[in-house]
């Protein structure tokens, strides 16, 4: 069951919150492979049907509130725990897998990853996307929604930041016909140093935002399938 085409969902626009937790309503997209969408069949491609696309919604991530101090040293770090949670609905019914990946919004053009107006920094302040880290293994539920059986969800282990996208969870490719629902938390922080230490001084809210990212599977070793050490034999 491969496809001959790359295909990508991002999902944009979790607002996160430092200090003051915001509460918003989660944003949804979905993916390419819909009735709409047209495949080119080439050389050894096989043609897949589904039922409908994958979809995904992703929440707000929010960080731990943090009391003001006084000013710390400028040789100080100082590390906030978060974290932030989706939901894939995979509605296809082949259970071809997916990877589904995060990172900051604007990263890959070097934009802040959060900004506030208020705190010392000439009413600029921003950390960057590097500042944001894997805080250590998503936690993920899978749920049959409909059909025989799904793929199994897993986390998949990374400790990069977030300046790139970083792999956190996936569905495992199974030979069923079922639609599945997996729901996503990953623990995420941010590591505040050197001139950044100040931010502690001051009670403000920072914002910004985070991208999800479902790749869908193609293929053993593909972006869009799970590491083959995660999953059970194909079956």
């Amino acid at each position: 069951m491969r496809r001959n085409a790359f295909r990508a969902l991002v999902v944009a626009g979790a607002v996160m919150a430092l200090s003051l937790p915001v509460l918003t309503a989660p944003n949804s997209a979905s993916a390419c492979s819909n009735a709409g969408c047209s495949v080119t069949i080439t050389g050894t491609s096989t043609w897949d049907t589904f039922i409908s696309p994958i979809t995904a919604t992703i929440g707000t991530a929010v960080f731990n509130e943090v009391q003001t101090a006084k000013e710390l040293p400028l040789n100080s770090t100082v590390t906030v725990s978060g974290s932030v949670g989706f939901t894939v609905f995979d509605l296809r019914g082949n259970n071809q897998g997916f990877v589904a990946y995060l990172s900051c919004t604007g990263a890959s053009t070097g934009a802040p990853c959060m900004t506030s107006s208020l705190a010392p920094a000439n009413n600029t302040a921003q950390i960057g996307a590097s500042q944001f880290s894997l805080g250590g293994a998503s936690t993920v539920q899978t749920i049959l929604f409909f059909g025989d059986s799904v793929g199994l969800g897993v986390p998949i282990a990374s400790s990069g930041t977030l300046d790139v996208m970083q792999p956190v969870a996936g569905e495992c490719p199974r030979e069923e016909i079922g639609q599945g629902i997996y729901n996503v938390t990953t623990p995420l922080v941010l590591t505040l140093s050197g001139l950044q230490v100040e931010y502690l001084t001051l009670p403000v809210s920072w914002f910004g935002n985070f991208d999800l990212t479902i790749v869908e599977g193609t293929g053993p070793g593909s972006t869009g399938t799970p590491p083959s050490g995660l999953c059970p034999p194909f079956a």
